[in-house]
């Protein structure tokens, strides 16, 4: 069974590590005439020869006091080696950089390793042997300066005042000087006292080359949320000791950081391994010749040096991998996969390698790391707000507080990135030293297109899906973002060639969209890039999806409508797409005009309807509504519709020779309609679902409950002028919600009732109500039953048929 890891969530508040830019790798810190031209020197080579990058002070010019320069140069170093020897305590310089590198250990999570050549730990520690005496003898000299001036202390009282103010602040310094020697000596360290040097020297290196591997997260400018992340992932790998072979996920949308965790894993981790292989994958390498290329490349990665038998064809290069590698201990990244050839090929199964060997694969698809037993996975996350703030403003304003004028524009762009790291980078880069009108400018184009680079990494994935899919991430994007997964599917099914449960999981697979507690998620920047997708053609009245404002206005208004046109939604600027509930389950919103990305909120003008309007729609599948004001006649809607969610109807019915065969949804709150409609009454609607009518304050009646007989939600609360309700009401057998709250003229409600999916009735207003209704078979299903201020008689026979209750 597959295991996997996810990243903290977006409100995480995990402990914040500053991150920051190091000049140098190591910082040595040592007394020159003891140990500069043998054991430092020594060291320095070692270190140097690795790679290091080592900072040794043999051109500075040294003084009484510390440059600024070198505490700067501290500073810049992920690490500080203190090599303490017999006259280190004599230095003033020695003693201030050792005071200066604690200080780097505690705001600026430097790493400090404590050297103790020829010298005790404890005459560190305790202020004993040479130490305590150059201790002393600073402590002698400052006494000595003050007590120097004592002939002039009458005649200069200022000058008398000067010398104190300079006693006491040596003294100070002094106390700093002990309690620092006292706090290195209490960290982790080494003592050399006989034996080889060299030996210890090398043993020094190793473990200061482990410690800037560990450290090594310098893949970005600003490794804002690596750390944290990098370590969950190394949880995946083990520690070392464990000498399984095992292959790691890492999954998540495009532009979330999945290869640069990966490189991060790869230069902290690569030394621990025989060999090491990071590959860029990638969609291009699909045909047998590109999976030769990297079969050959990954040899001579972790094989460098030897000499190859020459192949080409993909079978001789599995072959080549499984026999050379299988006793080696490897690390090899393979990132951006995205077909199951390109694991069968390059890593085949884990017995192609060595014990202890570590095979880490960064994709966009869930199901490739299944397909190929990838037991372990690792699901990254977007970063939390307070993370992705960092990212941008270490951007925008590299590394300065962001200006108050700006403060609103920059956490608006941070909210609407979700998170999302490439996101955050690339704008962050564009608007550094812009103006807040070109912020402005650039937040409401986003809003429309995301910029060129950001959408070339998204359209990747969607590229790679089945044209089907790709019919239902669009309709995702312009329709149903945020929606219940059950109603979406629902509504789908109806549609030709459409496999709603296979699109829907795909797309989650492939990170594409999420899912969580039956909800649809769907990054902004995604959505906006398939809204970006329908603008095509040219005209609109001919494109598939109408979803941004003035298109779909200029179409309902002029009758420009077509055939082509599935989906339409109406959504002024500054409208709030709501999300409609049931008495707590999850509704459907439908289809949307969108406004075309600006952020202001306007008045609009009414919509004109007209008999032309939706009269060539003849494929019109849904329609969404969100606060578009709409005026004159509606004498048509096309038989197609699956969905209409049009809160606030301002006509008195449906079209009088409207077929609402194919609905699945009607959801109209706070409509004007006093009836459905005629054609409610003769035609059985045997798809539609879900029915909200709240607050239809003019509703006096609805059709036979027959004629809905897969009705499972109905909502009719605040509808104030119903008076009864059908006795077929009361034995519908999928009616799951009945919701009558606050119909306080009702006084016609079902004398029987036999409702087997009911989990719940309310009832509460309708103070009309005197008696409920004779239950005459057992509600297995039936879970809570409201009557609030009601004057209704429940008999105790009626109770024993509720079984949730």
């Amino acid at each position: 069974m597959a295991t996997h890891l996810e990243a903290p969530s977006s409100s995480s508040s995990s402990t914040h590590t500053p991150f920051y830019l190091y000049d140098y790798d190591v910082f040595l810190s040592f007394r020159g005439k003891d140990t500069r031209d043998n054991f430092t020197a020594y060291l320095y080579r070692a270190l140097d020869s690795k790679g290091i990058k080592t900072f040794i002070d043999n051109k500075i010019q040294r003084g009484e006091e510390i440059s600024r320069s070198l505490l700067e140069t501290i500073e810049r170093s992920k690490i500080a080696i203190i090599v303490f020897s017999e006259n280190f305590a004599s230095s003033k310089w020695c003693l201030d950089e050792l005071v200066k590198i604690l200080e780097c250990k505690t705001l600026r999570q430097q790493i400090v390793r404590s050297i103790f050549y020829k010298v005790e730990p404890w005459h560190v520690r305790h202020h004993g042997g040479t130490f305590g005496q150059a201790l002393a003898n600073h402590e002698r000299k400052f006494k000595k300066a003050r007590e120097k001036g004592g002939f002039f202390r009458c005649l200069s009282p200022q000058a008398n005042g000067d010398r104190e103010s300079t006693f006491n602040r040596n003294m100070d310094k002094l106390a700093k000087w002990r309690s620092s020697l006292t706090e290195a000596a209490e960290l982790s360290g080494c003592h050399y006292s006989t034996g080889s040097e060299s030996r210890f020297i090398d043993d020094i290196v190793e473990e200061i080359s482990m410690q800037i591997s560990y450290t090594d997260f310098n893949v970005a400018d600003y490794p804002v949320g690596i750390k944290s992340r990098f370590q969950d992932i190394e949880s995946y790998m083990g520690d070392g000791k464990i000498n399984d072979i095992r292959m790691i996920g890492i999954w998540g949308i495009g532009g979330i950081g999945k290869t640069t965790i990966a490189w991060v894993v790869h230069n902290s981790l690569a030394k621990k391994f025989d060999g090491s292989c990071f590959l860029n994958v990638g969609e291009e390498s699909m045909q047998d010749e590109d999976l030769v290329r990297l079969q050959i490349i990954l040899l001579s990665k972790i094989l460098p040096g030897k000499q190859l038998e020459v192949f080409t064809h993909v079978r001789e290069g599995m072959t080549m991998i499984q026999n050379r590698l299988r006793t080696k201990r490897v690390l090899i990244i393979l990132d951006n996969v995205n077909h199951p050839d390109q694991l069968k090929k390059l890593v085949g199964d884990k017995n192609w390698f060595g014990d202890g060997s570590r095979i880490l694969i960064t994709t966009r698809d869930k199901r490739l790391l299944s397909d190929h037993g990838v037991e372990l996975r690792y699901d990254l996350k977007e970063l939390n707000p307070r993370e992705a703030k960092e990212l941008f403003s270490a951007h925008a304003f590299i590394g300065e507080c962001i200006p108050n004028e700006y403060v609103n524009l920059a956490e608006e762009l941070v909210e609407y990135t979700q998170g999302l790291p490439l996101a955050l980078v690339e704008i962050g880069k564009f608007l550094k030293g812009k103006s807040t009108e070109e912020w402005q400018e650039e937040l409401n184009s986003n809003r429309k297109s995301p910029q060129a680079s950001l959408y070339e990494t998204l359209r990747k994935s969607y590229n790679l899906l089945e044209e089907g899919v790709k019919e239902v991430f669009l309709d995702i994007a312009c329709f149903f973002k945020g929606e219940s997964k059950n109603h979406v599917i629902q509504i789908l099914q109806c549609a030709d060639d459409c496999k709603p449960i296979h699109s829907l999981g795909t797309l989650e697979e492939k990170a594409l969209i999420n899912i969580v507690k039956n909800q649809i998620s769907m990054h902004n920047l995604l959505e906006v890039m398939g809204k970006e997708m329908t603008l095509a053609p040219n005209e609109p009245g001919k494109r598939r999806r109408l979803c941004f404002y003035n298109d779909a206005r200029d179409v309902l208004t002029d009758g420009r409508g077509t055939d082509e046109i599935k989906g339409v939604m109406v959504m002024p600027d500054g409208a709030i797409q709501e999300q409609v509930s049931l008495q707590g389950t999850d509704e459907i919103n439908g289809v949307m005009v969108m406004p075309d990305g600006e952020i202001q909120e306007q008045e609009t003008e009414d919509i004109q309807l007209s008999a032309q309007s939706f009269s060539r729609m003849t494929n019109l599948k849904f329609f969404k509504n969100r606060d578009a004001c709409f005026s004159g006649e509606i004498r048509s809607l096309p038989n197609s519709l699956r969905l209409i969610d049009w809160p606030e109807y301002p006509f008195g019915s449906l079209p009088w020779d409207f077929d609402p065969e194919k609905l699945v949804k009607l959801n109209m709150p706070r409509s004007r309609m006093s009836q459905l409609g005629e054609t409610f009454k003769n035609q059985s609607c045997r798809y539609l679902k879900y029915i909200n009518l709240e607050r239809c304050s003019f509703l006096q009646a609805i059709p036979i409950f027959s004629k809905f007989p897969n009705l499972r939600e109905l909502n009719l609360n605040g509808c104030t002028s119903l008076e009864r309700v059908d006795d077929s009401a009361g034995i519908h057998k999928n009616l799951v919600v009945l919701s009558l709250a606050g119909c306080c003229n009702l006084t016609g409600f079902p004398r029987r009732m036999a409702l087997k999916s009911a989990r719940e009735i309310n009832l509460s207003g309708c103070r009309m109500l005197n008696t409920f209704p004779e239950i005459v078979d057992e509600m297995i299903a039936f879970m809570s039953c409201i009557i609030y201020q009601n004057l209704i008689c429940i008999t105790a026979q009626n109770l024993l048929h509720f079984q949730g209750v």
